[in-house]
């Protein structure tokens, strides 16, 4: 593939690695499976940018605040969604992400190549290794920089995971001069760690790469499976693929208890068992694997709680409240590798399922937390000098809130397709006998620009057919919420334009909601909703 040096207003000067090399671009459109188009470069792509160039150049040249950036990246996004041309389409993500670049915001950043390797079998995880690189390089001195930090230190956990250890190499000196930037002894550890982190990736790859050979002229050697089976569970944490391994290892323990897992246990009795018999091997590892091992024996307690009774399900619970505890989240080590959640969200159908179920069911899959839309379930106007609203949540285990997803509609519903980015107030509070308590523990104000999604309101009367809108604004700080804690969290519009409504998830617990008012004059304390009504909203 060719490279295309783009100059980007505000001194970037990024090179569009569209795909690492011919080799990897195999990989990528292999395992990217039906959907995926090769990514367009040459002459195709030139003739394509020039379009994008000549249908946006006003709006491009336009764009000079990092808010008239973000906002330009947003509608050449949704032009790419709605764009049918192959090559176009892709050449609308391009700018699209040159946008974000040129604003400095590695999470707009990020979130647009999301997108585009949706769509196309491109290197995504170069693409964003390189940007990075490149927004750390050219506004290091403008950046959130424990955000950013946080953000490059999920790139390296991808890169380790994905078994991209140049990439790892390459984003593992950014996060430590990012952490360095901050001067948070936690960020600085946490990047230490990863550092030693991929030295033992370095090492274990080695030794991966050698059984595997081995495997190759013979798949039967127990011990070359028990070394690939223990770098795919202990370290990796890819255990659909390292379980089979494991059960021809040469090492008599691992060889039985992968077997007996494949075997699907199903008795809460036999799932206890299982996971004792992890949480014993977890004990003989060093911590990174410990790590790995433990969170793997959490999803058998886990399951084998819901069905014990008496001492049983209390060592359970406690085995599970440790590892909580014990958590990274924190920044304790040993920080372990988790898999990144994808940034792009959807909207529940109607008459759909929530991703969690009610009052705070934590989704390893999804996020922290996840209380998606849903196009029946209704929506309540908020504004910050009007009627508020909140939600209660709890998570499962401790959990450090970086980013704030949520949905809703505008009214009057804005003409263009893409409406102006609105300002917005993030509040959480702690519980208060069953409603927020008076002052929020943490507030903040952002400027959120409205992302369209695919779904729309059904059953709204005059806002029937209504918008569903896509928001996200990263925390300037981590918010840490303890295993288990009620928090309520509240959303409100603030400035100037249409009103905006906050959208409905599945029905939860009467009382998930609470309301009260701001207006001037009619101001009204918080009280419990006597309904089964929840508001729509993710945690990351």
């Amino acid at each position: 593939m060719k490279h295309a040096a783009v100059r980007i207003a505000g001194g970037i000067l990024f090179t569009a690695f569209l795909v690492g090399s011919a080799a990897h671009a195999a990989s990528e459109a292999q395992s990217a499976g039906a959907g995926k188009s090769a990514p367009i470069s040459g002459s195709d792509f030139q003739k394509a940018s020039r379009l994008v160039q000549e249908v946006f150049g006003v709006d491009i040249a336009a764009a000079k605040t990092s808010e008239q950036k973000l906002a330009l990246n947003l509608k050449l996004l949704q032009a790419a969604r709605k764009e049918a041309e192959p090559a176009v389409r892709f050449a609308l993500f391009m700018h699209a992400r040159d946008a974000a670049l040129s604003a400095g915001d590695l999470g707009a950043t990020l979130a647009t190549l999301e997108d585009m390797g949706n769509s196309y079998a491109v290197d995504e995880l170069k693409l964003k290794a390189d940007a990075a690189a490149a927004i750390f390089k050219s506004a290091r001195a403008t950046l959130p920089r424990e955000s950013f930090t946080l953000r490059v230190d999920g790139l390296v956990v991808a890169a380790i995971l994905a078994e991209r250890l140049d990439i790892a190499k390459q984003m593992v000196d950014v996060e430590a001069s990012a952490a360095r930037m901050t001067s948070d002894r936690g960020l600085i550890k946490m990047a230490s760690a990863r550092a030693a982190q991929l030295k033992q990736a370095d090492a274990a790859s080695l030794e991966h790469q050698q059984a595997s050979a081995t495997l190759r002229q013979n798949p039967r050697d127990s011990h070359a499976n028990q070394i690939a089976g223990k770098y795919a569970c202990f370290f990796l944490g890819d255990w659909r693929r390292g379980l089979p391994l494991l059960a021809a290892a040469s090492d008599s323990e691992l060889k039985a208890l992968a077997t007996r897992e494949l075997a699907g246990p199903v008795a809460p009795e036999a799932q206890l068992a299982l996971a004792d018999a992890w949480w014993g091997i977890a004990a003989q590892q060093g911590a990174l694997m410990q790590r790995q091992v433990e969170a793997h024996a959490a999803e058998w307690y886990t399951k084998a709680a819901a069905g014990l009774k008496g001492l049983s399900r209390t060592k359970a619970e406690r085995r599970l409240k440790s590892l909580a505890e014990s958590s990274d989240e924190d920044y304790r080590p040993p920080y372990a590798l988790r898999r990144p959640t994808p940034l792009v969200s959807s909207v529940v159908r109607a008459g759909g399922a929530p991703d969690n179920s009610p009052d705070g069911a934590k989704n390893a899959n999804l996020g922290l937390y996840d209380q998606p839309p849903i196009e029946d379930a209704g929506a309540y106007y908020c504004s910050v000098r009007g009627q508020i609203m909140a939600n209660r949540f709890r998570i499962a285990t401790d959990a450090k809130v970086q980013r704030v997803i949520w949905y809703g509609l505008f009214h009057p519903e804005p003409a263009a397709d893409q409406p102006s980015p609105s300002e917005f107030e993030i509040s959480f509070y702690t519980d208060a006998g069953g409603v927020p308590s008076k002052e929020p523990v943490r507030t903040q104000k952002v400027l959120a620009p409205a992302q369209i999604t695919a779904g729309r309101t059904k059953g709204l009367g005059t806002l029937n057919g209504s918008r569903i809108y896509e928001f996200q604004a990263a925390l300037d700080e981590p918010l840490i919420i303890k295993a288990g804690q009620v928090t309520w969290i509240s959303i409100a519009k603030a400035g100037s334009g249409p009103q905006w409504l906050w959208s409905n998830s599945a029905a939860g617990p009467k009382g998930s909601r609470a309301s009260g008012s701001r207006s001037p004059g009619r101001e009204k304390p918080w009280s419990a909703g006597s309904d089964d009504k929840q508001m729509a909203f993710r945690l990351r």
